[in-house]
């Protein structure tokens, strides 16, 4: 959320569903830059997950997470049908100041997966966003239905970033490799993340999701 890159005049590049990117956005992924929850929220938008999964948007997660007004949290959690879903991902951010936009320094990745009745929790910083994934988790966890009163919750083996700012990155390719796995039926995860989750792969990824937005920029700047 931090280390937000400011252009001399913020423009919007793309609108995909509800997600607005603007300049100062896909700036962030030209270079060494940590990730804010706009592109996250691009990125969980276009992976192509069934109903069944649910990639919240980070901005969401940060409000259940810091939410302490009962009928808000509400309104935000109901229209999200979580006790139809098998699995959900949320972004996790470590700040803590509602006050404070585009605050934090690290993202993690929690996920419930109803299967397992389990929060897992991808952390490329090996638990640093520990005690804010938790909170996170339990928040959430009396909305899923009543099997999820009695969830786990476990720090599940991650790749270590080797830099301090692809954390957003390593979500979003956990996240991209989770998806495919659970829908190919693939139980364990830890040797496709450990195949598929590297430095360069992370690098390649970066790069990937910039061309993929501005291509999609580029073609809905086309005349019908």
């Amino acid at each position: 959320m931090r280390f937000r890159v400011m252009a001399n005049e913020d423009k919007k590049v793309l609108s995909y569903g509800d997600v607005v990117l603007w300049s100062s956005d896909v700036e962030l992924l030209r270079g060494d830059n940590f990730l804010n929850d706009r592109v996250i929220e691009f990125f969980f938008a276009q992976l192509k997950a069934p109903y069944s999964y649910l990639l919240l948007p980070p901005a969401i997660s940060f409000w259940i997470s810091q939410c302490s007004d009962t009928p808000t949290l509400l309104s935000i959690i109901e229209p999200l049908c979580l006790t139809e879903r098998q699995v959900i991902m949320l972004a996790v951010n470590d700040n803590e100041d509602v006050n404070m936009v585009g605050g934090g320094c690290h993202w993690s990745l929690l996920v419930y997966r109803r299967d397992l009745n389990k929060f897992q929790h991808y952390d490329s910083m090996g638990g640093m966003n520990a005690r804010h994934a938790r909170k996170l988790a339990t928040t959430i966890q009396s909305f899923l239905g009543p099997d999820a009163a009695s969830a786990n919750f476990e720090e599940a083996w991650t790749p270590h970033q080797v830099n301090g700012y692809d954390c957003g990155v390593y979500v979003m390719a956990v996240a991209q490799v989770l998806c495919e796995a659970y829908a190919s039926g693939i139980v364990g995860s830890e040797a496709l993340l450990r195949e598929k989750v590297t430095p360069t792969a992370v690098m390649q990824l970066r790069a990937h999701v910039l061309h993929q937005i501005m291509s999609l920029a580029q073609e809905h700047m086309k005349p019908c």
